[in-house]
């Protein structure tokens, strides 16, 4: 049998111990010609026969000797991929030309007869070259006809193939700093964190389920001063503590291969999921330097657990920019200790006191709104919006990521 074998690899992510999808990503590297195409393409795991929505993102450079042009999710489009002709198992898609498929990835869209890349069979019509392999730069055309197998990347460890599934497994590890800042009060602090996280997932068609664990060790500095006629005192105090969570989702994935064509985009998802996450946090004690107002203390440890049921939507543009659009709208529920108190006492003291906090809301409105931008088949340039929204107060984060997969 004569095919295109890509081999599989293993993506770390680098940031933020965010679960992410059980997605591959397969490696090209392949010769055509005075040419070529290099690059990834990325499915969503299925193992079997794959279409074209389950493609799920590309990046290749196309190279015919003398010209270069990238192909992306975002400015080409991918069909004529019929029957068997593609198919992935735990660490392998292959393309066999036998079982009368054809694969075209080509930009701007299918039939333009522009840029492209295609793998035909050998009574296909891929530019009028049965049972080559061929692509396509501003009209000049390199060929290269089946040679046996063509091993294009390398394999890797993961995916796993268990109970018929493509399983992912990934680390993550980063540091946050926050300012805290009561000017009324003149009062400030910073809480620092580093992190190590684990996570993984394992795709079942369009079934996608996804868990891990992150632990944070923090070092939380404050000063304030306590100033009323006749009194003046300035206090600080540093200690630690850490986070622990575990966290879990199941989602079905629903491609929408064609729905958004009309309006500009490219491919698009919506996947309903449901998750739940349980996290303790400990605070260690501490003694405030300063003097009759210092206070004491005492260690104390949080136990909550969420659930949270949402949507999320992504597309990709249909512009010659690798941009990518996501969004989520979910309803969230707390258990626990929702209530944060801390014990204190002033130093001397024999008779401590309790402080209560601001309460987490039981029930809130999610919401998320992101734009990444794939600077190359390995970076991606992330800029999102996130809020939580309950019946006590309102949550609001911005945030921009770098993530660099190898």
């Amino acid at each position: 049998m004569r095919k295109i074998l890509l081999a599989s690899a293993l993506a770390l992510a680098v940031g933020a111990p965010a679960i992410g999808s059980a997605s591959v990503i397969f490696n090209v590297n392949q010769t055509i010609g005075a040419g070529g195409v290099t690059g990834t393409i990325t499915t969503d795991g299925t193992l079997g026969a794959l279409g074209s929505t389950n493609l799920l993102d590309w990046s290749l450079t196309l190279n015919d000797g003398a010209t270069t042009f990238l192909l992306t999710a975002a400015n080409s489009e991918v069909a004529f991929i019929l029957g068997a002709a593609l198919s992935e198992t735990a660490s392998q898609l292959l393309f066999d030309p036998a079982n009368g498929g054809i694969a075209l990835f080509q930009n701007p869209t299918i039939g333009s007869g522009q840029n492209f890349w295609c793998l035909d069979n050998p009574s296909g019509s891929c530019d009028s070259r049965p049972g080559t392999e061929s692509l396509r730069i501003n009209g000049a055309t390199q060929t290269a006809a089946w040679q046996g197998i063509v091993v294009i990347g390398a394999d890797a460890a993961l995916p796993l193939a268990l109970a018929g599934g493509s399983w992912r497994l990934g680390l993550a590890g980063g540091y946050t700093t926050d300012s805290l800042k009561v000017s009324q009060r003149m009062s400030s602090g910073t809480v620092e964190s580093v992190f190590g996280a684990i996570y993984g997932g394992a795709s079942f068609g369009a079934l996608q389920l996804r868990a891990g664990a992150s632990y944070g060790a923090n070092s939380t500095s404050t000063t304030r001063q306590a100033i009323f006629p006749g009194f003046a005192d300035a206090m600080g105090a540093s200690y630690d503590g850490s986070t622990a969570q575990a966290f879990g989702e199941a989602g079905y994935r629903i491609g929408l291969p064609s729905l958004l064509a009309g309006l500009g985009f490219g491919r698009a998802s919506l996947e309903p999921f449901v998750g739940a996450a349980a996290i303790h946090i400990h605070q260690d004690g501490f003694a405030e330097s300063g003097g009759a107002a210092a206070l004491i203390g005492f260690g104390r440890s949080y136990d909550l657990a969420t659930t949270t049921v949402g949507v999320r939507a992504e597309t990709a543009f249909g512009t010659s920019l690798p941009l990518t659009l996501r969004a989520l709208v979910g309803w969230r529920h707390a258990y626990g200790d929702v209530a944060p108190t801390a014990l204190l006492a002033f130093q001397g003291a024999t008779q401590p006191f309790s402080v209560t906090g601001v309460p987490l809301d039981r029930d809130a409105l999610l919401a998320e709104l992101g734009l990444d931008y794939a600077v190359t088949s390995a970076v991606t340039l992330g800029l999102s919006y996130s809020g939580q929204f309950g019946q006590r107060a309102a949550d609001n984060a911005l945030k921009g990521r770098i993530d660099v997969s190898f």
